[in-house]
Protein backbone atom coordinates (compact mmCIF):
# COMPACT_ATOMS: atom_id res chain seq x y z
CA UNK A 1 0.00 0.00 0.00
CA UNK A 2 1.20 3.71 -0.10
CA UNK A 3 0.86 6.02 2.19
CA UNK A 4 -0.71 9.62 0.99
CA UNK A 5 -0.56 12.90 3.31
CA UNK A 6 -2.45 16.39 2.11
CA UNK A 7 -1.65 19.66 3.49
CA UNK A 8 -2.06 23.24 2.74
CA UNK A 9 0.00 25.96 3.82
CA UNK A 10 0.51 29.74 3.55
CA UNK A 11 3.81 31.16 2.22
CA UNK A 12 6.03 32.99 5.22
CA UNK A 13 7.27 35.06 2.62
CA UNK A 14 6.72 35.87 -1.06
CA UNK A 15 8.99 33.83 -2.81
CA UNK A 16 10.13 34.78 -6.61
CA UNK A 17 10.45 32.45 -9.30
CA UNK A 18 14.12 32.14 -8.68
CA UNK A 19 13.22 30.98 -4.98
CA UNK A 20 10.47 28.63 -6.21
CA UNK A 21 12.51 27.04 -8.72
CA UNK A 22 15.12 26.42 -6.55
CA UNK A 23 12.53 25.09 -3.73
CA UNK A 24 10.88 22.47 -6.74
CA UNK A 25 14.68 21.36 -7.91
CA UNK A 26 15.75 20.44 -4.23
CA UNK A 27 12.23 18.88 -3.61
CA UNK A 28 12.21 16.56 -6.58
CA UNK A 29 15.92 16.15 -5.91
CA UNK A 30 15.20 14.79 -1.80
CA UNK A 31 11.65 12.92 -2.87
CA UNK A 32 13.59 10.72 -5.29
CA UNK A 33 15.89 9.79 -2.80
CA UNK A 34 13.34 9.05 -0.13
CA UNK A 35 10.82 7.34 -2.92
CA UNK A 36 8.05 9.52 -2.75
CA UNK A 37 5.75 11.44 -5.07
CA UNK A 38 3.15 13.50 -5.52
CA UNK A 39 2.07 17.18 -6.94
CA UNK A 40 2.88 20.40 -5.60
CA UNK A 41 0.67 23.94 -6.45
CA UNK A 42 1.27 27.24 -5.48
CA UNK A 43 -1.08 29.56 -5.97
CA UNK A 44 -1.62 33.04 -4.05
CA UNK A 45 0.56 32.26 -1.52
CA UNK A 46 -0.98 29.07 -0.55
CA UNK A 47 1.09 25.28 -1.19
CA UNK A 48 -1.50 22.37 -2.12
CA UNK A 49 0.61 19.32 -1.77
CA UNK A 50 -0.24 15.67 -1.93
CA UNK A 51 2.48 13.17 -0.78
CA UNK A 52 2.73 9.36 -1.43
CA UNK A 53 5.44 7.21 -0.36
CA UNK A 54 6.08 4.67 2.60
CA UNK A 55 4.33 5.87 5.15
CA UNK A 56 7.47 6.70 7.58
CA UNK A 57 9.27 8.80 4.76
CA UNK A 58 6.03 10.69 4.34
CA UNK A 59 5.41 11.73 7.60
CA UNK A 60 8.93 12.51 8.55
CA UNK A 61 8.52 14.90 5.14
CA UNK A 62 5.82 16.54 6.51
CA UNK A 63 7.27 17.07 9.93
CA UNK A 64 10.27 19.07 8.12
CA UNK A 65 7.70 20.98 6.54
CA UNK A 66 5.55 21.90 9.87
CA UNK A 67 8.60 23.08 10.95
CA UNK A 68 9.81 24.90 8.02
CA UNK A 69 10.07 28.53 7.93
CA UNK A 70 8.66 29.26 4.79
CA UNK A 71 5.55 27.33 5.59
CA UNK A 72 2.89 29.54 8.00
CA UNK A 73 -0.19 27.64 8.95
CA UNK A 74 0.46 24.02 7.88
CA UNK A 75 -2.83 22.36 7.77
CA UNK A 76 -3.11 18.60 7.42
CA UNK A 77 -6.01 18.11 4.95
CA UNK A 78 -6.58 14.48 5.02
CA UNK A 79 -4.28 11.15 4.80
CA UNK A 80 -4.65 7.17 4.13
CA UNK A 81 -3.84 4.89 1.69
CA UNK A 82 -3.56 3.86 -1.41
CA UNK A 83 -3.49 0.53 -3.73
CA UNK A 84 -0.95 2.41 -5.78
CA UNK A 85 0.45 6.27 -6.49
CA UNK A 86 -1.54 8.89 -8.25
CA UNK A 87 1.62 10.58 -9.59
CA UNK A 88 4.27 8.54 -10.35
CA UNK A 89 6.50 12.06 -10.96
CA UNK A 90 6.46 14.91 -8.90
CA UNK A 91 4.79 18.40 -10.26
CA UNK A 92 3.36 21.71 -9.49
CA UNK A 93 1.60 23.96 -10.91
CA UNK A 94 2.48 27.84 -10.60
CA UNK A 95 0.36 31.15 -11.85
CA UNK A 96 2.53 34.41 -11.24
CA UNK A 97 0.30 36.43 -9.61
CA UNK A 98 1.68 39.70 -10.44
CA UNK A 99 -0.58 41.78 -12.10
CA UNK A 100 1.91 43.72 -14.32
CA UNK A 101 3.04 40.21 -15.82
CA UNK A 102 -0.27 38.19 -16.15
CA UNK A 103 -3.14 39.44 -17.26
CA UNK A 104 -6.77 38.11 -16.62
CA UNK A 105 -6.83 36.27 -19.80
CA UNK A 106 -3.90 34.44 -18.75
CA UNK A 107 -5.20 34.02 -15.22
CA UNK A 108 -8.37 32.49 -16.46
CA UNK A 109 -6.85 30.53 -18.81
CA UNK A 110 -4.71 28.76 -16.08
CA UNK A 111 -8.04 28.07 -14.09
CA UNK A 112 -9.61 26.45 -16.48
CA UNK A 113 -6.23 24.38 -17.06
CA UNK A 114 -6.64 23.43 -13.58
CA UNK A 115 -10.39 22.82 -13.52
CA UNK A 116 -9.85 20.42 -16.53
CA UNK A 117 -6.83 18.87 -14.97
CA UNK A 118 -8.60 17.96 -12.27
CA UNK A 119 -11.67 16.49 -14.06
CA UNK A 120 -9.05 14.09 -15.41
CA UNK A 121 -7.29 12.49 -12.82
CA UNK A 122 -9.02 8.89 -11.82
CA UNK A 123 -9.00 9.79 -8.10
CA UNK A 124 -9.38 6.77 -6.12
CA UNK A 125 -8.91 7.86 -2.19
CA UNK A 126 -10.27 10.83 0.14
CA UNK A 127 -6.48 11.96 0.65
CA UNK A 128 -6.90 12.31 -3.57
CA UNK A 129 -10.14 13.58 -3.94
CA UNK A 130 -9.81 16.17 -0.73
CA UNK A 131 -6.06 17.68 -2.56
CA UNK A 132 -8.42 18.19 -5.86
CA UNK A 133 -11.25 19.76 -3.71
CA UNK A 134 -8.67 21.75 -1.44
CA UNK A 135 -7.42 23.29 -5.16
CA UNK A 136 -10.46 23.68 -6.73
CA UNK A 137 -11.90 25.45 -3.67
CA UNK A 138 -8.80 27.94 -3.73
CA UNK A 139 -8.43 28.88 -7.71
CA UNK A 140 -12.77 29.19 -7.80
Amino acid sequence: MIYQLTYKSHVSYTPSLIDLDQLLQRARLNNELASITGCLVFFEQRFYQILEGEESMVKNLFKKIQEDSRHNEVELVIEGESDKRLFPDWGMLFHNVDETVQSNEELEQFRRNVFLLTGLMNTRTKTEYSFWHSIRNAIF
